[in-house]
């Protein structure tokens, strides 16, 4: 399994770590091995039938606007990779230097090639190519991307949405395979307690009064995002607006009094933010589904997202999900406003939000859907 950017947090390379470490409640017999690159010396991490190795490579590419964020290309370790008859399957995760390098050599030694389709990079083209040449870089994006995934012998979606976009780009045997989440604390009473304890620290690490509510995204912090709409909602109203991730918007946060920026968060730090949110914001209708809102519902956070995008054809709204109009940057800005005001105003009581976030997320845990995301190999070699 090849991951662009294996050391960097994101979604894709934290789903990769995750199978990993569930890899041995699949009916696999097979060893996995979820190979990326980093800029930095990471050691081996090795599960049961499962391995990762993030490798050093010569070759790096800085990415613009994030700090310590690098791709590469191991144009001489993959090929030293795939010499090996052991490697009898590739699946390519991302559409980046070594996720294409991997399919075109896969392609070259005819070996079974998955591609998962995570990120809608076409669409991002709408925030990064000027307005005149737009209609040209989306059409040579698009062309590249039907080329892409053209090769693969089958393509993974994780949402319903997805599956029809991956029908006009020219995939092959698309399977649409849900994500997974960790549960990070299985007794509801105990996930309870914990989110106390997570938000007296919070409150008291950045200094946020005990009455005033926290509005949370954890994330990229790049234009696509949308994130200078949820800024605009932090002028109108007085929470504490944490926005937890790095990325090249995000120095222009910085001027709004009302947002806390503590950059990337880790281990036990991450979980406590998320624990002590009242609710989790999405601004951004680009994503396939979005790994941070299952994490969200994981740690018994409602979240709050656009009617537009992907995620709703996954995510039904309810006690745990609540959704807003999209529209023009102002009406958008209006709906969310309203909608914040009107959740955290709610006489519900907040135990019940969190009871029902939990039960939503549990449908996602590595637990149920693991064995789902062994089943393209089996697929892709039934026929061998």
């Amino acid at each position: 399994m090849l991951v662009d950017g294996l050391d960097i947090t994101n979604g894709v390379s934290v789903t990769c770590r995750e199978i990993a470490e569930h890899w041995a409640q699949t009916f696999s017999n097979w060893d996995l091995l979820i190979y990326g690159t980093s800029v930095i010396s990471l050691k081996d991490e090795n599960y049961d039938g499962a391995c990762i190795r993030v490798e050093k490579s010569l070759i790096q590419i800085p990415v613009i606007g994030y700090k310590r964020m690098w791709l590469s290309i191991p144009i001489v370790e993959l090929f030293k990779l795939f010499s090996s008859s052991r490697y009898q399957i590739v699946h390519s995760t991302t559409p980046g230097p070594i996720g294409v390098l991997g399919a075109i050599i896969a392609r070259i030694l005819g070996k079974p090639l998955i591609l998962t389709h995570h990120t809608r990079i076409v669409d991002y083209m709408n925030y990064y190519s000027p307005r005149i040449l737009l209609p040209v870089v989306k059409k040579v994006t698009l062309f590249l991307f039907r080329k892409f995934y053209s090769l693969g012998t089958l393509t993974i979606a994780h949402s319903p949405a997805t599956v029809e976009e991956l029908e006009t780009l020219g995939a092959k045997r698309i399977r649409y395979i849900p994500m997974g989440v960790k549960i990070p604390i299985l007794d509801i009473n105990q996930l309870k307690q914990k989110k106390e304890l997570a938000k007296n620290k919070i409150h008291k690490i950045y200094d946020i009064p005990m009455d005033k509510q926290i509005i949370m995204y954890i994330g990229r912090i790049a234009k696509e995002k949308n994130l200078s709409y949820l800024a605009e909602v932090s002028r109108r109203l007085k929470y504490a607006f944490i926005i937890v991730g790095d990325g090249p918007v995000k120095k222009s946060l910085k001027k709004y009094p009302n947002i806390i920026l503590p950059g990337f968060k880790y281990g036990n730090e991450l979980s406590d933010l998320y624990l002590s949110a009242d609710l989790f914001v999405c601004t951004s209708t680009s994503e396939t589904l979005g790994k941070t809102l299952l994490e969200a519902l994981s740690h018994g956070i409602p979240i709050l997202v656009p009617d537009e995008g992907y995620h709703n054809s996954i995510l039904t709204e309810g006690k745990a999900v609540y959704k807003y109009r999209w529209g023009t940057k102002e009406q958008a800005i209006d709906n969310i406003t309203k909608k914040i005001s009107e959740i955290i105003n709610l006489n519900t009581d907040r135990a019940l939000m969190t009871e029902a976030a939990f039960t939503y997320a549990l449908q996602f845990s590595w637990d149920k859907v693991i064995l789902k995301h062994a089943e393209p190999y089996v697929e892709v070699t039934s026929g061998l």
